[in-house]
């Protein structure tokens, strides 16, 4: 279901009340405040893009799996009858019973693993925290009974389970509750929430929004002293984590190496080494020796010497304005990592 992001910019659905209730390991409230106040520029990916292509196979898939019909809503979210600021979007309902039917796609390695994030196939609310309190809302805002997760798990074997979902009162309530303090103390004022509720990856973009164009030097607290150190020692540590992961792929590339092959299976996943490839060096054209080879031509023995000092002066131009085109060097040696979710 493809949805309006300028009027869902005016709402919290499903996966904002998920991520305000912290239940989503993708979104923190603070990234909710961002997209509602327009700062968010994503529009989807392909991850994304497969589900939405992928929701009606998933939902024909289901109904005749159980052999029942279903009922596709209009793209309009569903409001709240007492907070006109929450909403549901929601992709298909039974035709002859109070249930919701949610679609979903994800990578088949999900699935394995020492912790899969599903369980088995109609093993009750065995999904992502995530989407278990999604899903709750849904069922929650139009009073339904119950509901049904399908899931296609996108891999060599294309699998697709069907997880029933029951009501949890307590958690639909607990999550309209934190949906309904957000929206009164952060987006309708516009009050930006502590930098800790922002997901790391655009926290500084937050706290950008307030920034003063023009140096302000400020002295420091402190608090600010505290953090500085914090700050140092945090440094410190990744440098330090960093050597040492760059130590134990290398041990792990030598054995690898040693035992004559490239990937090696494990428990968590596997690894990859990859020698690094020498890539051909690109061409390099040297425009100014190629100019000067021409203003030595005898074709221009017979243009007056005012012309050809005119010339020589703009070699020199070309000279200066040349620049040298990098040859590429060969890839650097990698071991690359893949982890059973």
């Amino acid at each position: 279901m493809a949805l309006d992001l300028e009027l869902r910019k005016t709402y919290l659905g499903a996966t904002d009340l998920s991520a305000i209730s912290g239940l989503s390991p993708y979104r923190k409230p603070g990234d909710v405040w961002l997209e509602k106040m327009g700062q968010s520029t994503f529009t989807g990916n392909a991850a994304t893009e497969w589900g939405t292509d992928l929701e009606p196979i998933v939902a024909m898939r289901h109904a005749r799996r159980f052999d029942v019909a279903l009922l596709e809503l209009p793209p309009e979210p569903v409001f709240h009858p007492e907070f006109p600021f929450i909403a549901a979007n929601l992709d298909r309902i039974y035709k002859d019973r109070k249930r919701v039917l949610e679609c979903k796609t994800a990578a088949e390695d999900q699935l394995y693993g020492q912790e899969p994030l599903w369980g088995e196939d109609g093993e009750e609310n065995a999904v992502p925290l995530g989407y278990l309190g999604q899903v709750n809302h849904y069922i929650g805002i139009l009073n339904y009974e119950d509901a049904f997760l399908s899931a296609m798990f996108l891999g060599k074997s294309r699998i697709q389970r069907d997880y029933p979902i029951t009501f949890d009162a307590g958690l639909y309530d607990l999550m309209l509750s934190n949906g309904v303090t957000f929206w009164n103390t952060y987006v309708l004022p516009k009050v930006q929430p502590p930098v800790e509720m922002f997901s790391p990856d655009v926290a500084m973009k937050a706290v950008a929004l307030r920034a003063l164009a023009k140096e302000n030097v400020l002295e420091a607290t402190s608090e600010i002293e505290a953090w500085a150190q914090e700050y140092r020692e945090v440094s410190r540590q990744i440098d330090s984590l960093s050597s040492e992961k760059k130590l134990r792929a290398a041990r792990i590339a030598q054995w690898i190496t040693e035992q004559g092959g490239t990937k090696v299976k494990h428990s968590l996943g596997s690894f990859t080494f990859k020698r690094g490839d020498t890539k051909p060096g690109k061409p390099v054209t040297n425009y100014e020796m190629a100019f000067r080879g021409l203003l030595g031509s005898p074709a221009l023995g017979i243009l007056p010497d005012s012309t050809r000092d005119l010339l020589a002066s703009l070699a020199s131009d070309v000279e200066r304005a040349c620049t040298t085109t990098p040859v590429s060097e060969p890839s650097e040696p990698v071991l690359r990592p893949w982890w059973a979710k």
